[in-house]
């Protein structure tokens, strides 16, 4: 994990991200996200929470869309959806094999980039006045 990490940093032109203890890694990103690198068994979780879970009457469609683009990966690239532990906040997260090349793991790197971005603003517009 470590050198997939320090790949992505030297990608990124940063310096190497800070250890948080546990083996766990952060970066934190434009937009107020904070992306945790965990180890696993034999692989990495990427995580990240969100927007607040919109509220204001839409929280079952907002759900619904949630479960669809669950579904087969169609609205997550691949990603799961879902909410933290205390139901507050999105969570975004992946597993993927520590074994990845580079340029696989920065694929999914960049995908989850997009769709932190994404889900935020589909979070904050559901919480907006209609």
């Amino acid at each position: 994990m470590e050198a997939l990490l320090s790949q992505l940093a030297a990608y990124l032109e940063l310096p190497a991200f800070p250890e948080e203890g546990a083996g766990q890694y952060a970066l934190e990103i434009e937009g107020g996200f904070k992306i945790t690198f965990s180890p696993v068994d034999r692989a990495i979780i990427l995580s990240s929470s969100l927007s607040r879970f919109p509220t204001g009457g839409n929280d079952e469609l907002f759900l619904s869309r949630m479960l669809e683009a669950n579904l087969d990966g169609q609205g997550t690239k691949n990603l799961v959806l879902g909410l933290t532990e205390d139901g507050e906040h999105l969570k975004l997260s992946k597993k993927v094999d520590k074994d990845l090349d580079f340029a696989s793991f920065r694929d999914i790197f960049e995908d989850f980039i997009d769709m932190l971005d994404m889900w935020s603003e589909e979070a904050e517009t559901s919480t907006a006045p209609r």
